[in-house]
């Protein structure tokens, strides 16, 4: 599995913590779904 270090504004990462915690996911798991989620529609 590849590591990726990304720098997100602050709010990005508090608005991405608040889906992951309301989907009881770890921030990783939520952002690995959601570009997983983008990649599939392109």
């Amino acid at each position: 599995m590849a590591r990726l270090t990304l720098r997100l504004p602050d709010t990005l990462h508090e608005q991405l913590q608040t889906l992951a915690e309301q989907e009881a996911v770890s921030l990783n798991h939520y952002i690995v779904y959601a570009l997983t989620r983008q990649a599939t529609l392109a």
